[in-house]
């Protein structure tokens, strides 16, 4: 059981100033921070949880508030089957030490970089935060402040440092953590489960449940000084949508934060190409031809989407091998659109591994009727370039 120290008196110091409404104390050890909490006129129940029996045993036997109750758990797992519960006010004093401290203890050990468990707590906290609730987080210079302020982003929330105490190996800092105004506007239209996927240089994707399907989100990127691109890809899916491209757009924020779309399960069609055998080279040359054919079709509403020389993961490959174009936040219009002229570029680049798969690139012929397309744009044209692809 974890002894209060140095980092337990520095946030309890916060949490006298900042506790409010239903508290719940995550990882409460000896129930200091929990009894802390307790005795504000401001808190009106305290909930303590720690993945310790003898933790809990010890709070409940020490503790005596008529506010204050403690449940054995990891992180929020005792909530998991209770339905939602949010609390005002959420507070931890994590174990942050990395693996490399050479520290085997629960209470302390925070992971193999020191801010894993971390991770897990503000992945599932945002279920639990109350609109207009706080969280209370402390960790360690040793934890990595950069990778927790990234993580605190990646989970649409906000930090703002509260305090700061340096020690001769550490210097601890305590953060307060609140919703977004992207995650508290999902949650009020009722998307929910939402988790961080990856991000690009101008979004974060995330995956969430919306009327109980499984979508996809991009919001804005905080620290993207790209303005507008969110709305841009809003409006371009809905023009795009109608031609069969692109995942299904759901909803939009109407201020342009984020948007709410099908997601597509797959693989990017790099990946898909490297596990296919000689053997599909007919199929690899349909789903080849259905982006083709794609192109066109964006060609046709003088849309350029860019990027689709080097499209890396823009491509998702189905189960049922059709190919789903992805991220149009860049889409404009223009009077010479270069889609299918930049998807023979991105063709040809791939000339080597398509050969290895029973596929004939004719390289030269290929680039002269993409400079005759870039002239005389016609569906014509681009089915001669597919007949430059050929299997073998």
């Amino acid at each position: 059981m974890y002894e209060p120290r140095e980092d337990t008196f520095l946030i309890a110091k916060e949490v006298e100033k900042h506790a409010k409404g239903e508290v719940l104390d995550m990882g409460t050890g000896s129930g200091y921070l929990a009894g802390t909490a307790a005795k504000l006129a401001a808190v009106t129940k305290v909930i303590g949880v720690d993945i310790s029996d003898e933790a809990i045993d010890y709070c409940k036997e020490h503790i005596s508030s008529e506010k204050a109750r403690f449940l054995q758990s990891d992180l929020f797992s005792v909530f998991f089957s209770k339905g939602r519960h949010t609390f005002d006010t959420i507070i931890f004093n994590p174990p942050y030490l990395p693996d490399d401290q050479g520290v085997k203890d629960a209470a302390i050990d925070g992971g193999k970089k020191g801010h894993e468990v971390i991770e897990r707590f503000l992945r599932d906290s945002k279920i639990y935060l109350a609109d207009g609730g706080i969280i209370l987080l402390l960790f360690s210079s040793l934890t990595g402040r950069a990778d927790v302020e990234r993580v605190i982003s990646e989970n649409l929330l906000e930090g703002e440092e509260l305090a700061r105490e340096k020690h001769s190996f550490e210097e601890l800092y305590v953060y307060r953590i609140t919703k977004s105004n992207v995650l508290a506007k999902l949650h009020r239209n009722q998307v929910s489960g939402i988790w961080y996927v990856t991000k690009g240089k101008r979004g974060l994707i995330l995956q969430a449940r919306y009327n109980g399907t499984k979508v996809a989100i991009k919001a804005a990127n905080p620290k993207s000084k790209a303005v507008g691109r969110i709305a841009n890809e809003a409006n371009f899916l809905k023009i795009l949508n109608a031609k069969g491209i692109g995942p299904r757009l759901i909803a939009a924020d109407s201020e342009g934060d984020y948007l709410v779309m099908e997601f597509v399960e797959g693989v990017p069609f790099e990946s898909f190409l490297e596990k296919a055998g000689r053997k599909d080279n007919r199929k690899i040359k349909g789903i080849i031809a259905d982006i083709f054919t794609q192109m066109l079709a964006i060609d046709a509403e003088s849309i350029s989407k860019e990027e689709m020389h080097h499209p890396h993961k823009h491509i998702i490959i189905t189960k049922g091998n059709k190919p789903v174009l992805l991220d149009f936040e860049r889409c404009h219009k223009t009077e010479r659109p270069s889609n299918v002229t930049q998807c023979c570029q991105y063709i040809i680049s791939l000339e080597k591994r398509l050969t290895e798969k029973g596929i004939i690139i004719h390289k030269e012929r290929i680039i002269i009727l993409a400079k005759a397309y870039r002239n005389h744009p016609d569906k014509k044209i681009v089915d001669e370039i597919l007949s430059g692809i050929q299997c073998h």
